[in-house]
């Protein structure tokens, strides 16, 4: 008796008039994930249908190509995609044209339709999946209002002539670059920006190596006109007219951080940085630029160039070994530079610094700052030498601090930041043989 009565309550409060029917909670579309299954280089048949698929080709046919997997990524509009790059050489082969549409030329990450989907595009590691541009196009661009991920991957061999921007990455939207090279770009032409990375939005490098790069203009490694943030990522080896390694332009944003730029060459200046907007460098190595390399008498600034309308703000960094003109003679800045912290120099005076809240000094011998090599972690660094002034010798009382204010818990190599007494000046954290010989055997 007690159950039938419950189930008449029951049903007339389902049938009880005004009382809405309650609503089924609905899932949300899953993000797909494409793999890629072929090297070549052939376009998406219907990219709208949610298959990664090809038309019928020699070896591949319905294959999911790397060009059909960013096709089909940007169609999934509002869920974003996941595409899996296995190891291989993916060699873009299709010409571009004027349209620039996705199935030609370089790889589009397009504007969704609505939200912030994410596209990720995750590589076996650089040194084995190589996005390859073939010297006929960019590599790969992220339009505005896209955010991307790529991780794992090398950008090589693109080509941006008639002034383009952004030989191996144009970016205008969101993007993370993780773990990957970008090397061997070029732009040329009328005003070309960015040989090996263009940035007009938010770009923030992690790990990765850019260089070498070449433009014939501004920005031989990166040109960035919005905000770019460089972490534990080292730039070198690249060539450009002005702002060799880094050209920062008006009212945009730098953060060097933990991170290394050496050996980039311009044939007028800036040949580690051009600054014309906001440049913040925390225990940077910038060390063997060049610039003007014409025999002649100059004073171009082999490291860092700052415009009046500019500033670059210093903090425990090493800014050494920099040259202007083939008599290699000191060229580490020119401009007003603000030292925070406690910075260090290869000449006295070393350009118009604003002591303001940090000091200064010389570094006390070049020949005590180790080659560009392989000292671990996975990029480049310029290893302390025993001796160095620049160990233990950074900031006595906030430390070695990032733009969060934050002490960096390791170097440039991820490895223990502070061993000794104070944390050391610049991307590398000499560690003495018996510290650091047992760290590289776990």
């Amino acid at each position: 008796m007690k159950k039938l009565l419950c189930l008449a309550v029951v049903s007339m409060a389902l049938a009880a008039p005004g009382m809405p029917a309650a609503r089924p909670v609905m899932a949300a579309p899953a993000s797909p994930t494409f793999t890629v299954t072929s090297t070549l280089d052939v376009a998406d048949t219907t990219p709208s249908d949610g298959n990664c698929d090809t038309p019928a080709i020699s070896l591949a046919a319905g294959a999911c190509t790397l060009r059909a997997a960013v096709m089909s990524a940007d169609a999934a509009s509002g869920v974003g995609a996941t595409i899996i790059v296995p190891p291989g050489i993916y060699t873009l082969t299709i010409p571009a044209d004027v349209n620039d549409y996705a199935n030609v030329g370089d790889l589009n990450l397009t504007k969704p339709a609505s939200g912030d989907p994410l596209i990720s595009i995750v590589g076996a590691g650089a040194g084995r999946t190589i996005i390859d541009g073939n010297g006929q196009d960019g590599v790969l661009s992220v339009e505005k209002g896209r955010t991307a991920a790529i991780s794992g991957v090398t950008l090589r061999n693109g080509f941006r002539g008639s002034g383009g921007v952004g030989g191996g990455l144009a970016n205008d939207g969101n993007l993370s670059l993780d773990s990957s090279t970008v090397s061997g770009n070029q732009t040329t032409g009328s005003f070309p920006q960015g040989g090996g990375i263009y940035n007009s939005n938010s770009l923030t490098v992690t790990n990765s190596t850019i260089g070498p790069n070449n433009a014939s203009y501004y920005g031989g490694g990166i040109f960035n006109s919005g905000r770019l943030t460089v972490d534990r990522s080292t730039i070198y080896g690249d060539s450009a007219y002005s702002g060799a390694g880094i050209d920062n332009d008006n009212s945009s944003y730098l953060y060097l951080i933990n991170s290394t730029v050496s050996q980039n060459t311009a044939t007028n200046d800036g040949g580690a940085l051009l600054n014309y907007g906001i440049a913040n460098a925390y225990n940077a190595t910038l060390v063997y630029n060049g610039a003007e390399t014409e025999p002649t008498s100059s004073t171009k600034a082999g490291g860092v160039s700052s415009d009046n309308s500019g500033t670059v703000n210093l903090r425990n960094t090493l800014l050494a070994g920099n040259y202007h003109d083939n008599s290699f003679e000191p060229a580490d800045c020119t401009g007003n530079i603000t030292s925070y912290g406690f910075n260090l120099f290869g000449e006295n005076p070393p350009c118009s610094v604003f002591t303001g809240t940090g000091s200064w000094d010389v570094i006390n011998s070049l020949a005590l700052i180790g080659p560009l090599q392989n000292n671990g972690g996975p990029t480049l660094t310029h290893a302390l030498l025993a001796g160095s002034n620049a160990i233990d010798s950074g900031d006595p009382s906030s430390g070695c601090i990032g733009p969060d204010s934050l002490p960096l818990a390791t170097d440039q190599r991820g490895l223990p930041r502070v061993v000794g007494a104070r944390c050391d000046i610049g991307a590398f954290e000499y560690l003495p043989p018996a510290v650091y010989l047992p760290l590289l055997r776990n």
